[in-house]
């Protein structure tokens, strides 16, 4: 990211503008580009908390937040911004959660 001097931000637009372009010529519904774009938010956690596997893990929590939150929230706003938020969360309580577990095995405590 440094070499190529990409911000988070710029990093979330720049596969955000050529998925949509592909969304548009395929003439999908627009719900595939507002979920990459969510997506991406997800993404633009930081890689000093998080490798790759966990955002792949938080990406994929975030679809399915994304779904389900959609018909509550529809037209109200922030359904993609709610949905990367929890998703992280939901990473780092996990991430947390297992931490915890290790070190309770490792020092022979019943979990």
């Amino acid at each position: 990211r440094e070499k190529l001097n990409f911000n988070s931000v710029r990093a979330s637009v720049v596969p955000t503008i050529i998925i949509s372009f592909f969304i548009h010529y395929l003439s999908l519904d627009l719900i595939y580009l507002n979920a990459f774009y969510g997506a991406t938010f997800v993404g633009m956690t930081s890689s000093d908390h998080f490798r790759i596997y966990h955002i792949i893990i938080a990406a994929s929590i975030f679809s399915l937040l994304f779904i389900q939150l959609i018909p509550h929230l529809g037209g109200m706003g922030g359904s993609l911004g709610v949905s990367a938020f929890v998703s992280v969360i939901i990473v780092v309580a996990l991430c947390a959660l297992v931490k915890k577990a290790l070190n309770l095995k490792k020092s022979g405590e019943k979990i």
